[in-house]
């Protein structure tokens, strides 16, 4: 790998910790510099600002995620399908527990463009699972609704657990929620009980 990435990716992982532990607004490029042990400049080189290296990390973030999500399922039942997307999503976040804070939690404040920035990267990432949701509408094994709606209340419904998650000291292993948010998203989502 030539020196220029080698140091952009070590400025990208020292950002990560840095938002997901203090907070976008909280977070300095003076931080982020020494903890990467580059000079200030040398970050500037990689990122013109501030947000420019967050939406990095958040593209890094989104793209990491994207590549375990979209892993062939094969031709699994739909209940085994759903079970290991959100196994997925809970344990990608349960083990990069700052990236989750960062993403969901830093860019409040933000610019209206950043929300859609990350929502467009997020949902052009998922592309392959909507198109999925499509053919089982079609083939009706899930209610007729827009797929594009119904991979947002699902990603809504595994960040609830993910903060709750949070919110109690993450006393306990995120992944041991998966059968519960599955059953309640597999129950309500079937074209039949």
């Amino acid at each position: 790998m030539e020196q220029t990435q080698k140091t952009r990716k070590r400025i990208l992982k020292a950002a990560i910790r840095a938002f997901g532990r203090t907070g976008y607004w909280s977070t300095s490029i003076d931080d982020i510099a020494r903890s990467a042990r580059v000079a200030k400049g040398t970050v500037y080189l990689h990122f013109p600002d501030k947000e420019a290296l967050f939406l990095a990390v958040v593209e890094h973030i989104l793209e990491q995620l994207s590549q375990r999500m979209l892993e062939d399922t094969g031709n699994q039942p739909l209940r085994q399908r759903i079970r290991k997307r959100i196994a997925t999503y809970l344990s990608f976040f349960e083990e990069h527990a700052v990236c989750f804070h960062a993403v969901t939690q830093q860019h409040t404040g933000l610019t209206r463009r950043f929300a859609e920035i990350f929502w467009k990267m997020f949902m052009d990432r998922c592309g392959s699972i909507e198109e999925e949701i499509r053919r089982d509408i079609a083939a009706g094994d899930l209610r007729a609704v827009d797929p594009r709606t119904l991979l947002f209340l699902i990603v809504g419904m595994m960040h609830g657990a993910i903060h709750q998650w949070f919110l109690s000291g993450r006393s306990y292993r995120l992944t041991d929620k998966t059968d519960e948010v599955v059953e309640f998203i597999y129950r309500g989502i079937r074209s039949s009980p």
